[in-house]
């Protein structure tokens, strides 16, 4: 009861701030910003889960030539934020550029270094995400991660900012800090579906998490779109020859995003468009229910978000459809079918790329799915599927213990089966499926 009653108080407090930053937002669009119209170097189809070692699956699956994303993650590079040096910005960080020099041959760059290096030895090509925000990758400071909350967002900024350049300034390739062994990125995705930043936080992925949510940095509109710019900046800087994205999550209804006062995601694309060279998009369109197979709503998606995107090119940089857990109605032939479903409708509507999410996963799931939570997910599904905003804050409001401490895992269950191979080294139906579209 006291959990719920605290969260009731947060929702009060979340009101008014995020009615300003409606405001803020303001009720029309701007208008696209002058650009030179560019193409993408032939079309991009990749995959965009794994690490160092799924790189030769990777290259199995699709053959050289072919793209894989990657992570230089904040944490592995950076693991502490020593408590003491909090205070860092922007600008000190551009009054002082010999900070980068100094922060790249002081810190890690092992992981980056041997997933890239694994690339290019299986003639893959990378592009890799800078500033990514979710908890697992921040470095820890003061006992926990180093969030927007705990460091105050301008510090936030300053720190991402170092630690962006110096990333970028390492695998550049102008000959200086360069990473050894000729290893080059010209392609970064800044962040990771940022437009939907606080409801990834309310979802437990980014801290403060669930309801601790409320009021964080992660729900003002204005330093998102501060730490966009920022990244944004941090490649201008280092590499203007290099190729900027940030892929934007397009399975939240409008009217659910309009009821925590945020813009849709088609309305994110077009306030943060001058920040990018290309579009990138997330589709989960079956995260909730199984069924029926919904990879055809990626034409749509792909349509949309090239016409909020300016014409700038758009790549679907992470297609999802779990093959279990099988008491929720998943399984291998369903994720076959999606697959092609989805390139098909992504090619109709013009995408320059496709990237399938999961190579290789677990397979298995530990929490316990019971009748009541099928029930649950058929009735939430209905209302996410019909952007009933309010009849989900109602749900949630009602049953928030469960959802925190049992159902969230529920939901989750879908993520160990993204995968194309099975726990006993076997291919699924959906790598048969991506491998004739490689190799047609």
């Amino acid at each position: 009861m006291e959990r719920k009653s605290k969260t009731i108080i947060r929702v009060c407090v979340f009101i008014l701030p995020t009615v300003i930053a409606l405001i803020g937002i303001g009720a029309c669009l701007p208008p696209c910003p002058p650009h030179t119209p560019m193409t993408l170097p032939g079309f991009m189809l990749g995959e965009s889960q794994g690490g160092t070692s799924e790189v030769p699956l990777v290259a199995e699956l699709l053959g050289p030539g072919r793209w894989m994303r990657g992570q230089v993650t904040w944490k592995q590079v950076e693991p502490e934020i020593p408590l003491g040096e909090q205070r860092l910005t922007v600008a000190e960080v551009d009054a002082n550029p010999g900070m980068i020099h100094d922060y790249i041959l002081n810190h890690n760059w092992s992981a980056s270094d041997d997933f890239l290096a694994a690339m290019k030895a299986y003639e893959l090509q990378p592009i890799m995400v800078v500033g990514l925000g979710n908890t697992n990758a921040l470095p820890n400071f003061n006992g926990g991660p180093a969030i927007p909350d705990r460091l105050g967002k301008e510090n936030y900024l300053g720190h991402i900012y170092l630690y962006a350049r110096a990333t970028i300034e390492r695998y550049n390739g102008d000959g200086v800090d360069d990473a050894p062994g000729g290893l080059v990125v010209k392609y970064w995705q800044l962040e990771n579906e940022l437009n939907q930043a606080f409801l990834e936080a309310l979802w437990g992925w980014r801290s403060p998490s669930f309801q601790e949510a409320l009021g964080s940095a992660w729900q003002s509109w204005s330093f998102l779109t501060d730490l966009l710019h920022t990244l944004s900046r941090a490649v201008q800087i280092e590499d203007p020859e290099a190729l900027t994205t940030t892929n934007f999550h397009t399975d939240i209804p409008a009217s659910i995003n309009q009821g925590l006062f945020l813009p849709s995601w088609q309305e994110s694309i077009r306030r943060w468009v001058s920040y990018v060279d290309f579009i990138t998009i997330t589709a989960l369109p079956n995260y909730y229910r199984a069924y029926p197979v919904k990879g055809e709503t990626l034409e749509q998606k792909v349509t949309e978000a090239s016409e909020m995107g300016c014409r700038k090119p758009v790549v679907v940089i992470e297609a999802c459809y779990s093959s279990g857990p099988a008491e929720r109605g998943y399984s291998e032939a369903y994720q076959a079918e999606f697959i092609q479903e989805a390139y098909d409708a992504s090619v109709r509507a013009g995408a320059q790329g496709f990237f399938f999410f999961g190579i290789r996963t677990a397979e298995h799931h530990t929490v316990e799915i019971t009748q009541k939570d099928l029930d649950n997910l058929a009735y939430i599904g209905a209302l996410f599927d019909e952007g009933n905003f309010l009849g989900l804050v109602w749900f949630a409001l009602r049953n928030m213990e469960y959802i925190q401490d049992h159902f969230v895992y529920v939901l989750w269950s879908v993520e160990p089966y993204w995968g194309l191979i099975r726990t006993d080294g076997s291919h699924k139906p959906g790598w048969d499926v991506l491998y004739a579209i490689a190799h047609p």
